[in-house]
């Protein structure tokens, strides 16, 4: 009986037609894209694996994600002012994105679709987008609060993300997981 390497298990995380689709997408980044994940020992554990899992399956399937994995309470937690676990941060030295809880279901395309985004960069980004975010003066705080069964939050969490992009400077974009009652 042979087992599986880590880059096989983490390869087979993702359903073959998910990860060809994932590795085309992937392949067409314009630049490399940081995944920072910070978890714990203890408490949500399920979700702390999946977040583990999904992320380290990027990173085996592309080497245009370079991921790093940090305990909540070590020093970078620290100095990135984590407060939840599991919580992703995409690209945490150009942008505040973070997906704070799993990116599980409907809101694993939103995790995807900003990976794609921080790999562009304000290149993503719609001229009408950014014009109508070039006067803003003030520090935002968009927090999308999503449940891993909406087919709508997603939607919301990409534009919340394409601010952030576009406007690195004031902008901050969290993804907050919920359950489902």
């Amino acid at each position: 009986m042979s087992t599986l390497s880590a880059e096989e298990k983490y390869r087979n995380f993702i359903p073959e037609e998910s990860r060809e689709y994932l590795e085309k997408l992937f392949a067409e980044f314009k630049r490399t894209v940081t995944i920072e994940v910070y978890t714990t020992e203890g408490e949500h554990r399920e979700y702390n694996d999946f977040t583990l899992n999904i992320c380290r399956a990027f990173n085996v399937i592309s080497d245009k994600i370079e991921l790093r994995e940090y305990a909540v309470d070590s020093e970078m937690g620290k100095n990135r002012n984590i407060i939840a676990t599991p919580t992703v941060l995409i690209s945490p030295d150009e942008y505040d994105i973070r997906f704070l809880g799993a990116p599980a279901g409907e809101e694993g395309r939103s995790l995807v679709e900003d990976l794609n985004l921080a790999s562009k960069g304000a290149d993503g980004i719609l001229e009408s987008t950014k014009e109508i975010l070039e006067p803003l003066e003030e520090d935002r705080l968009i927090k999308i609060f999503a449940s891993p069964t909406c087919p709508y939050c997603p939607g919301q969490a990409i534009n919340a993300f394409k601010a952030a992009v576009a406007r690195p400077d004031k902008i901050s974009a969290w993804n907050i997981s919920t359950l489902d009652n």
